[in-house]
């Protein structure tokens, strides 16, 4: 049976073993045969399909694409994987979150739905580094992170258990960016929620509480006058 390593993108784990299921033709392209294929992890027993394309050189010495994949063992590196379904789960920044934060966010959640504990860890960190760096003039010229939790908290912008949190998310994104050990996978998944949370409280709250005085607004205003020309 042929097998090749892959993530994934269901249970997350690395370089997992999947197996071949099922092979049918699919396209041509540039000359290269591509074929749609079915395989399942052998960790968590979930299937994935994705289009193989061949390589511009023959392989195993034949024309013949599908005898690749009736191989006895791992078959990587003798074919490209154009794409493949379903992508991994991850979910996006709150609403009205800014571009900044938001792309920032979404490295931090890539990472974590890998288990790159290290890397997301850090990176959750940097979201709230930026987020509170866009806050304020006050708070962008302010180096530090601590100070900036704190000047949020002392002008009602963050209650004092949403600063504690805050607080939570630098003191463990900071230990896990100098920390040799790699961090705990509970300590980084309590970091994600602590950081969509405040995300919520500092972006997406303020954002929804503006719409709807701009919809108020704009309802209060008077009705323009009928067109009487004519």
């Amino acid at each position: 049976m042929a097998t090749f390593s892959f993530t994934c993108p269901h249970c997350a784990e690395q370089k997992m073993t999947f197996d071949i299921m099922g092979v049918v033709y699919f396209s041509n392209h540039a000359g290269c045969e591509q074929r749609s294929v079915a395989a399942f992890c052998r960790n968590c027993s979930m299937s994935i399909g994705f289009i193989a394309r061949q390589k511009p050189q023959p392989i195993l010495n034949t024309p013949d694409f599908y005898r690749v994949f009736q191989t006895d063992g791992s078959i990587n590196g003798m074919f490209i994987m154009v794409d493949y379904w379903p992508k991994p789960d991850i979910e996006g920044a709150p609403d009205y979150t800014s571009p900044n934060v938001s792309r920032i966010f979404q490295q931090a959640e890539a990472n974590k739905a890998q288990k790159n504990w290290d890397a997301a860890g850090i990176m959750y960190r940097k979201v709230l580094e930026t987020a509170t760096k866009e806050l304020g003039a006050d708070l962008k010229n302010e180096g530090n992170l601590m100070k900036r939790i704190d000047l949020l908290a002392a002008n009602g912008r963050l209650t004092k258990d949403l600063a504690d949190w805050a607080h939570q998310v630098r003191i463990i994104g900071n230990e896990t960016a100098h920390d040799e050990c790699e961090p705990e996978a509970k300590d980084v998944l309590d970091l994600a929620n602590l950081t969509r949370m405040l995300l919520v409280y500092l972006f997406e709250l303020p954002g929804r509480v503006a719409a709807m005085r701009g919809q108020e607004e704009q309802a209060a205003l008077p009705a323009p006058a009928p067109n009487t020309a004519g």
